[in-house]
């Protein structure tokens, strides 16, 4: 018996230490998920930047060749000029303009990257300048989100390879409505399982966007329904991050 009663112990022990070890091998994926999300945003931010720079520095370049043409009177070469500068120029419109920077580098990347998908990318925001909520919790929120919609509906027909994505601001309250097509989703108890080959690697995007709302109290609800699944939230709008009390108690 007491050989018995020491082999429980030991397995209780070590069946302890495996869903230790499992459960802090999926809190590092999903670190390194976030780290990669945050990387991403960086980088679109950085190609924002580069290329709002790039835009001015053309401005002013067409801006003193226009010039000269209208200066020298040759009217027809100007409009000609103008006519190529359009073309050019409307290549380059910006998808997206909330007035917020980070928003606007996030939502632009992932639009122009769902055209050359061949997904019909429909954006509807409002100013978000006012916005005081971390800038990097609200881009892994919505990379996560977006990029979630987009890999749904890549495998399926033209007419339904769509995202539809409202980011609105009022009153203190960041409201967040996206909306795919998508072949059936099976949502167990406010979770989705991956239908990926290897579940331990994927799967981090939902749980990352959960685990941020919920760290500022904000409400969501993701359903799935007569072939769309959808995801909205409505996100109190602090300049801060909340302190976890869980974790000093």
């Amino acid at each position: 018996m007491l050989i018995l009663n020491l082999v429980d112990i030991a397995a209780l022990i070590l069946l302890d230490y495996l869903e230790e070890n499992a459960e802090n091998r999926e809190k590092l994926i999903a670190a390194n998920e976030r780290a990669h999300v945050q990387d991403e945003n960086i980088q679109a931010l950085s190609q924002a930047y580069a290329g709002q720079r790039k835009m001015t520095h053309d401005f002013r370049a067409n801006l003193s060749t226009l010039s000269e043409l209208l200066e020298s009177e040759r009217v027809d070469d100007a409009k000609e000029f103008l006519s190529e500068l359009n073309v050019r120029q409307s290549e380059r419109i910006l998808l997206v303009n909330s007035h917020n920077a980070a928003i606007d580098a996030v939502l632009n990347q992932k639009g122009y990257m769902g055209k050359k998908q061949g997904i019909d990318m429909r954006f509807r925001v409002n100013d978000l300048s006012a916005l005081r909520l971390p800038r990097v919790d609200v881009t892994i929120v919505l990379g996560n989100l977006i990029d979630n919609a987009m890999e749904a509906c890549a495998g399926l027909s033209d007419p339904n390879r769509w995202v539809s994505i409202q980011i609105l601001y009022s009153e203190n309250m960041l409201s967040i409505l996206i909306i795919n097509p998508s072949n059936i989703v099976q949502i167990n108890d406010g979770h989705i399982p991956t239908t990926k080959q290897d579940p331990l690697l994927h799967g981090f995007g939902i749980g990352n966007v959960k685990d941020i709302l919920e760290k500022y109290h904000a409400e969501y609800l993701f359903t799935y329904d007569d072939g769309r699944f959808i995801f909205s939230a409505d996100w109190p709008d602090i300049s801060e991050s909340p302190v976890n009390t869980s974790i000093l108690s």
